[in-house]
């Protein structure tokens, strides 16, 4: 599974080739509109997070995402 922010378009491009059709793609601001912070881990899946960075920090909704996420097996 790879969680994923792109504002520009350069991240989403690295989430799609690091999942090679073969790993979940979680777009942060869909979730965020569907109200979705919880996602099932199958046993084996890795969990990746792609963000950019603003002013040597995560955006906004990436953090706010992030604090209410929630994993579970």
């Amino acid at each position: 599974m790879i969680i994923y922010f792109s504002a520009t378009g350069n991240s989403k491009y690295v989430a799609e080739q690091l999942a090679e059709d073969r790993e979940r793609l979680i777009f942060i601001p869909d979730a965020v509109d569907q109200g979705n912070y919880v996602f099932t881990v199958e046993p084996d899946e890795r969990v990746g997070i792609i963000s950019p960075t603003c002013c040597w920090t995560l955006p906004g909704i990436v953090e706010d995402f992030l604090k209410k996420m929630e994993a579970c097996h």
